[in-house]
Parts: C-alpha cells; structure tokens; sequence
C-alpha cells in the first residue's frame, strides 16, 4: 500500500469516527478541497472553501508519531505544538488579489522559544494540472519581497474535493 494510501486510509477512518467522510473523488474545483504535501515523517495538508463573503482556508500539519502537530480553526487561528508544548501561533488571512483574480494567503504571528521571532509572509496561489496541484508562490517574507515566480515556491496535491470539519454553510460544489 503506497503512503498516500495509508495517509487516506486514516482520514478517512478518523473522519467516519467523527461521524464524516472524506472522499477520494479528485477533480477540478478551483481551490476549495483538500491539498496535501509532506513525506512519512510529517504531511501538511490545506482545505479551503469558498463561502457568500469570500475563501476559508485552515492549515493543519501532523506527524505519525504525534511530535508535531498544528491545529487552526475555520477563521486562520492556529497554534503550533512540538513534543506536546506551544512553540508557535500564528494566523492565515485569505483574500483575492484584485489584479491577478489569484486567492493570496498572508501568515503573521510569533514563533517562541530559544529563539523567539515574529513570522510574516504572504503567498499567491495557482492551481495546476487539471485541478490536481496547487502552487504557493511565496511573494512576501521575513527576508524580503520576490516577484511573482521568483521566490521560493511549494507544491500540494489535491487528496480530495471535501473537506473534513466545514465551515457552517459551506456546501461542496454540486450539492
């Protein structure tokens, strides 16, 4: 069984725990969904939604031993755990760039610790390949400013058309 496999395998059995299911169906929804990145030790994973006043986007991440996790809400609050204590919160802001029509996705909070730092970055989105990849092209961060393409750049496939744990009043496409 490939990791990706593995991977929907548990979410779809913790979401039929929670009384939901996550399907495999994979087509070409624009941003809304669930997109995933990551290797065996820690995934990444983005669902996004479209609502009435505009995109939701949570970010969680997750590794199999529990070490590193990061849960945020429906409203981009997120806070991020290593071996079970805080070590960083920070937010997501999800808006559209009127001059592209690409959804842009601003990160500002505080990474803690030893070293402490502010975080701030900002990020557009394109989806590629028939709806099947999602590139962030980083324009912002805390070491400076890039022109679109230019910057560091992060790819995620898309795991599926839902997401588990909807916003209230979301409703997939076609439903």
């Amino acid at each position: 069984m490939s990791s990706k496999s593995i991977v929907v395998a548990v979410m779809l059995l913790t979401a039929s725990c929670a009384g939901q299911v996550l399907s495999t169906d994979v087509s070409d929804t624009g941003y809304e969904g669930t997109w995933q990145r990551g290797n065996e030790q820690i995934k990444s994973q983005l669902s996004i939604v479209k609502m009435e006043d505009g995109y939701r986007f949570r970010h969680s991440k997750f590794s199999p031993d529990g070490k590193v996790r990061v849960d945020c809400t429906w409203d981009g609050e997120c806070e991020e755990f290593a071996d079970g204590e805080s070590v960083a919160r920070y937010k997501f802001d999800a808006s559209v760039n009127e001059a592209t029509g690409r959804l842009r996705i601003e990160c500002t909070g505080r990474i803690e610790g030893q070293n402490p730092q502010d975080l701030h970055y900002v990020d557009e989105l394109v989806v590629v390949r028939k709806g099947k990849l999602l590139r962030a092209f980083r324009l912002l961060d805390n070491n400076g400013t890039y022109e679109f393409g230019e910057g560091p750049r992060i790819e995620m496939k898309k795991l599926s058309n839902d997401v588990l744990d909807p916003p209230p009043g979301w409703a997939p496409r076609g439903s």
